[in-house]
């Protein structure tokens, strides 16, 4: 884990918007100006270089307004990765972080999450604070997808 800066030193180069959840510059360093917004989209978050350091946006906003680093993950509460409302993010463990998956892995051949070809039959799966729960062998992938999701809506794992 890299020494990320302390909260001070991001409120003397950072201003947060809490409405909107953006941060802007407040001094003129190089070729970005005071009062320009900070940050450069990176595989759907926004990233922020704050001493030679790059810094998802997410949690420079956490940090700013719980005045400390988050101990673990900072969760989109509404799924989108640039919304950086303070009022859009929670701290998570790991395992809640991942239950906001609406996507399979690239991976995945059935393009389905929480189900797997096994021969010609469909597995669904559930797995949720480190438990993995098989919910059965299928003939379909919809059939799978089906009972992955009426697992998952339940709480499944939990």
């Amino acid at each position: 884990m890299t020494c990320k800066p302390s909260i001070e030193r991001l409120r003397s180069v950072l201003m947060l918007d809490s409405q909107s959840g953006i941060l802007i510059w407040r001094a003129s360093r190089g070729t970005r100006k005071a009062g320009t917004v900070s940050g450069t989209p990176h595989k759907g978050y926004v990233r922020i270089s704050v001493d030679g350091k790059m810094i998802r946006a997410h949690q420079i906003v956490w940090a700013l307004t719980h005045g400390g680093w988050p101990i673990d993950e900072i969760d989109h509460i509404n799924g989108v990765k640039d919304d950086n409302r303070p009022c859009n993010l929670r701290e998570v463990d790991r395992f809640a972080n991942m239950q906001n998956r609406t996507k399979a892995n690239k991976n995945n051949s059935t393009k389905m999450l929480g189900v797997e070809q096994i021969g010609r039959n469909f597995r669904a799966r559930l797995t949720a604070h480190g438990r993995t729960v098989n919910l059965g062998v299928y003939e379909s992938p919809e059939q799978a997808s089906k009972a992955y999701w009426t697992a998952r809506n339940m709480g499944g794992a939990a």
